[in-house]
């Protein structure tokens, strides 16, 4: 379909984003297109919309996208246009649209950390996500991440706090307050630490090596050969290669 998109991952309908855009009062019209980010590698939702009059907010379009849809659909921008530019077969030009990229939209008033796992989670989120100043009640999901990302949350998560957090734990509450707040409740749990294996002249196979040798003998294929061809200068001296 022309309006899917994929973003952080996701497949994602804009027309869905658009539907519930105009279900809001005084909406008449909305265009969700995607753009490109500052640093051209990255891409983002932005939303247009025409309104009937000045009380439609940013504010109640993101609540209503928020009650309907999941947090990764969330538009990054946002622009009030009075009227949409159309081609000139009447339909909505979107190539000049999206050079009209709106205003990223405001996150939540800053929250500082308030105690040592906050803070600690706050350089986390800042690292992997790359930005600054990020508080305690901003959605990892508005600030940028996807499911790659919330994975590498998670692994840190349990090296640095002894704690496994399920998925589902960052992908519904989504604020630092909130996983700082599942952490402290949550039983330590350590990770499993396999042990070195002593040296030795020969290791014994593992039981995926011990596959591929007997396919290999049995069918007597070289699928599973690793060829190399090694060029020497000067004279050979057989004995030591043969040692």
């Amino acid at each position: 379909m022309d309006d899917q998109v994929k973003i952080r991952g996701y497949r994602i309908e804009t027309g869905e984003i658009e539907a519930v855009m105009e279900q809001v009062d005084g909406v008449d019209k909305a265009v969700v297109l995607v753009v490109d980010e500052a640093d051209g590698e990255k891409k983002a939702l932005s939303a247009y919309y025409q309104a009937r009059h000045e009380g439609v907010s940013v504010d109640m379009l993101q609540a209503a996208i928020k009650h309907q849809l999941p947090a990764y659909m969330m538009p990054l921008y946002f622009k009030q246009l009075d009227a949409f530019p159309l081609t000139v077969s009447g339909k909505v030009d979107r190539r000049a649209l999206a050079a009209l990229k709106g205003d990223r939209a405001v996150h939540a008033v800053y929250t500082a950390p308030r105690n040592d796992i906050e803070t600690k989670l706050v350089h986390l989120w800042e690292d992997i996500l790359d930005q600054e100043k990020i508080g305690v009640y901003d959605s990892f999901f508005d600030r940028g991440g996807h499911s790659l990302k919330a994975m590498t949350v998670l692994t840190k998560v349990q090296r640095d706090f002894e704690v496994e957090v399920p998925l589902s734990v960052l992908f519904e509450q989504q604020t630092i307050a909130a996983l700082a707040a599942y952490i402290e409740k949550a039983e330590r749990s350590s990770e499993t630490v396999i042990p070195k294996a002593p040296a030795a002249d020969h290791y014994p196979l593992s039981p995926p090596q011990q596959r591929v040798y007997m396919v290999s003998q049995l069918e007597q294929s070289t699928a599973y050969h690793m060829p190399a061809v090694v060029r020497l200068k000067g004279t050979l001296q057989l004995e030591k290669l043969t040692d």
